[in-house]
């Protein structure tokens, strides 16, 4: 099922006034040529992780090559005329969540289909310096608030916060559009840009790193088709670089909703995006050494369901994935201000202290005891119980705020540099890179085999196959640093290393024309600029469920891998008494959309639905805007049918048909002739019958006129058996016989023909032969000269024109980078120019320009008084001093080589 949308046009730009903090960029008087028209050229992008869901999964975000975001509202149904005007039922009309606004005095309903938001032309420049890599959501659960209502009705509402990220730069977008109140049903609204932001932006200037992955923070109980126990700030996310870094940026400030009224005097309040002191911080740095000289490839944060003990452990960890496939963990990974459930802050620390009382003077498992020692020193530091109004908890409290920032002292164990922790080493060298990897969802989301064992899946995706792991996670992961002494370090990495499994391996038959060649020579293309051209999306419905997205399409796969894991983890720890009823790994893979290579229309990117109102939908959206959708579930079971029937038919297909014997001409035409042995058979069958029925007749010549009739019988009756049985099938032979050799005479001269042009050919060919070995001799040489001076030209190009390098070529791409960001921060320079000149002029104005209300011309009178007093108090103070002076002079002798003071006469007051 299909359904394209039409372009959409944006009439010009007209944006709102508003004030910006921090690093957001002041858009007030640059937005109007900040925007393209639709000439501009576009960006590439290799990119198929270009769309993404919003938060409450009933939106749809794709930044589009032409520089557009276009928002679409779930589901993609065609709104019909009778729901678009409205006859007072429910605000669903079957028509999903497309975004209504109705107006009272009239039963007109209008019903946005799509937005359309044009980008600044800095970030289009950006864009075509490094590709875009990933759009992702980073708010809450209720993104959509409606923030101004205007006089006429209409009313300003607010798109989720979204993130698009290059190599080098990432920014962080705010968008707004209207409601009109009389608008026509379906309506496209132009979405305008609030802020622009780019939290990360000082960190990559100062290490001259790049962008390898962003991932938002869990933000809800229930994200990304996984269950965590935590609630983080709007636009928490972690970015994982190309110098191993690991930057937490912990979010915007929550500012309280005000009334409208208020909204109506001072609206750009609410639009400003508050972001803490320190926005961002460095949790751990990887060194190449940790992780066998391989470049770390992506990380993903781990499921922590409150329903688990001890799940506070995977809460505070994230897993990160280097190119060959080796695992590691860091622990912790906290954002300031996330929520955590009290009762597992206390159980996390119960945990801790049963560790330290166990082997804290043990000679061989000490390093567990200060391992847990510093662990606890990060709970106390980073969640405070507080009865106080200024704590981030009350003692009674369910749940409690996590304090990162805020510290009176440096030396809190929230700023101390975490560990690496190893789990798995991959073995072999002949492994394509890893892509990405995606959580596997468990099972069950309470009372899981897996997560009270400790362990939880993940799925690496490589160019050519995904592969299905099993990994320590709980109680397993307790927080470690960096400043391990190296023994404790070799202990502790004993524990975990090696404890992950692959559990399956999926291959795919892809071809990839651009392969990562790691000495970096030649056109190969680098592993960073490769974009994101493998992605895995988890489906929020079957959690068996896995679609590998690619430039050749979508491909799902269903495996119950992790459920027989589980099966066998109830036997073995005794919770059942029989394992599962599954008892053998099915795995199945089909495409559900693909893509033919180099077509018009390449992938943009993926959504999946799982709402209980939209149903199980995949979206597929295309580079020039249109989506295709698939409903998952009957998909699914069409692909179980199709197998089903393929298993069935291929019983039947065991042994050669006759239609394959049918198909060979040749064979055809030779079965065609009988042969000779068959056509003769009968007649020596039938001639021997009749040789052994003739009896021998014994005695001498009988005269005629002794013939009784008996023996003339008996001489007829051999004479007729003699003729139907031997003399008949001989002549009926000589016949068979005498036609086959005229046959065989006809195919003896019509091959003796054959041979003849045979050796007419063959001659020809000797001939042809001969005359293309005297030109291959002269082709050689031909080619010995053109090679030498071949060499000759490239050794004078080489000399005259030196190749550029990866490092000049990086380096070209940074003078433009800079040269983006000049042109960027143009426009804030030109705001503070303008608001200088005016302070300037100011500053040259006489006291009778100036008008002074009369609180403040008593504000100015107060002023004045007070300096008065204070200059009386410090002539007096001067005078005393002087007197003093004189006096020391005149004990030291130094009268005459004293100057004065100035004297401060009350003239001068």
């Amino acid at each position: 099922m299909s359904f394209n949308f039409d372009p959409i046009k944006s009439p010009p730009f007209n944006p709102h006034k508003v004030s910006g903090g921090g690093n957001a960029m002041n858009m007030m008087s640059s937005f109007e040529a900040a925007f393209v028209d639709e000439q501009v050229d576009k960006f590439v992008s290799n990119s198929v992780s270009l769309s993404c869901l919003s938060p409450d999964s009933k939106s749809l975000h794709s930044l589009l090559r032409d520089g557009t975001i276009v928002t679409r509202f779930l589901p993609l149904h065609d709104t019909s005329s009778s729901a678009a005007a409205g006859s007072g039922n429910s605000n669903d009309n079957g028509n999903g969540n497309h975004e209504e606004f109705s107006d009272n005095s009239n039963s007109n309903k209008s019903i946005i289909k799509s937005i359309t938001t044009h980008l600044p032309s800095h970030m289009i420049r950006s864009f075509k310096i490094d590709s875009p890599l990933e759009i992702i959501c980073i708010d809450n659960d209720t993104p959509s608030k409606i923030i101004m209502t205007h006089a006429d009705k209409s009313k300003t509402k607010l798109l989720p916060l979204i993130c698009i990220y290059t190599l080098s730069s990432a920014f962080v977008i705010q968008i707004q559009y209207d409601v009109q109140s009389d608008a026509a049903a379906d309506a496209q609204p132009n979405g305008s840009i609030l802020q622009v932001q780019e939290p990360f932006e000082a960190h990559l200037t100062t290490t001259s790193s790049q962008i390898r992955r962003i991932r938002p923070a869990p933000h809800s109980y229930m994200y990304n088709s996984n269950t965590f126990q935590t609630m983080c700030n709007k636009g928490a996310m972690v970015m994982l670089t190309s110098n191993a870094d690991v930057v937490l940026f912990h979010g915007y400030k929550s500012i309280n909703q005000k009334h409208d009224s208020q909204l109506q005097l001072q609206p750009e309040i609410q639009f400003e995006l508050q972001s803490y002191s320190e926005t961002i911080t460095i949790s751990a740095t990887v060194s190449s050494e940790q992780t066998d000289m391989t470049p770390l490839a992506d990380f993903c944060f781990l499921p922590s369901s409150p329903s688990n003990s001890h799940s506070i452990w995977n809460a505070i960890s994230i897993l990160l994935s280097t190119q060959n496939g080796s695992l590691y963990v860091l622990s912790p990974i906290v954002f300031h201000g996330t929520v955590f459930a009290q009762n597992q802050i206390e159980e996390g620390k119960e945990f801790l202290l049963e560790i330290i009382d166990k082997y804290e003077f043990s000679p061989s498992k000490g390093a567990e005891s200060r391992r847990a020692k510093a662990a606890l020193q990060f709970f106390q530091d980073a969640f405070v119980t507080s009865t106080r109004g200024g704590g981030n908890g009350a003692k009674n409290d369910k749940y409690i705020k996590a304090n990162i920032l805020h510290h009176e002292l440096s030396t809190s164990a929230t700023m101390w540099p975490v560990g690496l922790q190893p789990i798995y080493t991959a073995q072999g060298e002949d492994y394509s890179g890893v892509e990405c990897m995606e959580l596997l969802s468990p099972p069950s989301t309470s009372g899981s085999a897996l997560a009270d064992c400790g362990m939880c899946g993940v799925v690496l995706a490589r160019n050519d196959s995904l592969e299905y792991m099993l990994i320590p996670a709980g109680e397993n992961l307790i927080p470690r640093y960096a400043f391990e002494s190296g023994e404790d370090t070799k202990y502790l990495d004993g524990l975990l290393c090696g404890s992950a499994m692959v559990m399956e391996e999926v291959g795919f038959d892809e071809e990839d024309d651009e392969v990562y060649d790691g000495d970096g020579d030649g056109d190969s293309v680098s592993y960073l600029d490769r974009g994101r051209k493998v992605v895995l999306v988890s489906d929020p419905v079957d959690k068996t469920m896995m679609h590998r997205v690619s430039e050749g399409g979508v491909v799902s796969v269903t495996t119950n891998v992790l459920s027989i894991m589980e099966g066998r983890l109830i036997g073995i720890t005794g919770r059942s008494t029989s394992i599962s009823g599954q008892d053998t790994i099915k795995t199945n893979a089909w495409a559900s959309i693909s893509i033919v290579k180099g077509a018009l229309k390449e992938l943009n990117g993926i959504v999946i639905s799982g709402d209980a109102q939209f149903g199980h939908v995949l979206v597929a959206v295309l580079t020039d805007g249109t989506t295709e959708s698939m409903n998952v579930t009957a998909a699914l079971y069409l692909n179980e049918a199709r197998n089903q029937l393929d298993m069935e038919r291929s019983d039947s297909l065991l042994t050669l048909s006759d239609e394959a014997r049918e198909n060979d001409e040749a064979l055809k035409a030779m079965l065609s002739i009988t042969p000779l042995h068959e056509q003769i058979k009968p007649h020596f069958d039938k001639i021997s019958t009749g040789l052994s029925s003739m009896s021998k007749i014994i005695g001498g010549s009988t005269d005629p006129r002794n013939i009784t009739p008996g023996t003339l019988a008996t001489f007829l009756a051999t004479k007729q058996s003699s003729e139907q049985n031997i003399i008949l099938p001989l002549k009926e032979l000589n016949s068979l016989v005498e036609a086959r050799q005229k046959y065989l005479l006809t195919v003896r001269e019509h091959q003796i023909e054959q041979i003849e042009k045979l050796k007419e050919m063959v001659k020809t060919l000797e001939e042809r032969m001969e005359a293309t070995n005297k030109k291959k001799t002269i082709l050689e040489a031909n080619s010995n000269l053109l090679s030498e001076q071949s060499a000759a030209v490239l050794t004078t190009a080489r000399d005259l024109s030196p190749g550029i390098t990866e490092s000049e070529r990086q380096y070209f791409k940074d003078i433009k980078r800079y040269e983006a960001s000049c042109d960027k921060y143009e426009s804030s320079v030109e705001v503070l120019r303008s608001e200088h000149d005016k302070l300037r002029q100011n500053s040259h104005l006489g006291v009778e320009d100036i008008r002074l209300s009369g609180d403040q011309a008593n504000l100015c009178q107060n002023l004045l008084d007070g300096q008065n007093e204070l200059l009386l108090r410090v002539q007096s103070e001067v005078k005393m001093m002087e007197k003093k002076a004189e006096t020391l002079a005149v004990a030291c002798g130094l009268e005459d080589e004293r100057k004065p003071l100035v004297a401060i006469s009350d003239d001068n007051n």
